[in-house]
């Protein structure tokens, strides 16, 4: 038979085991919430890097498509309408009305006129506005 301290003893022995395991357990509890935390982290920036590739491709296209649409539309217009809209300096996809023609031929003829500038060939001027001429004719034959 044991003797009384050899039970507490053994007792002493078998929560110090038992108190042994449970650390062990929490350690390996705590490493594996750790490694599920990375791999959520790391699915996490995967996501976004996907995401972020997929929106560049679509930009990539989006920017073909627009380049594509200019150079459609450069084929459509005419080129008297293309040196008008470069003299009176109306960029090719705006839209032109009366009103924008107007303003554009305002501004460059302050830049163009023959007495505010005399450096400057006066039939630059005369183009000028031949050019705001046949733009306002061509949106008058439109409407």
């Amino acid at each position: 038979m044991k003797s009384k301290q050899q039970r507490v003893e053994q007792k002493a022995r078998a929560r110090a085991e038992c108190q042994r395991n449970h650390e062990t357990h929490q350690r390996k509890n705590a490493e594996k919430r750790e490694r599920t935390f990375q791999l959520r982290r790391e699915r996490q920036e995967i996501e976004k890097l996907r995401f972020a590739l997929e929106e560049r491709d679509r930009q990539a296209v989006r920017d073909l498509m627009q380049q594509d649409a200019k150079n459609q539309w450069r084929k459509v217009m005419d080129d008297k309408e293309k040196q008008a809209r470069d003299l009176l300096g109306i960029a090719w996809d705006q839209s032109i009305t009366e009103a924008v023609v107007k303003a554009f031929a305002r501004d460059r003829s302050k830049e163009l006129h023959p007495d505010q500038n005399p450096e400057i060939d006066p039939q630059r001027y005369v183009q000028m506005m031949d050019a705001r001429d046949y733009l306002l004719e061509q949106i008058k034959k439109a409407s």
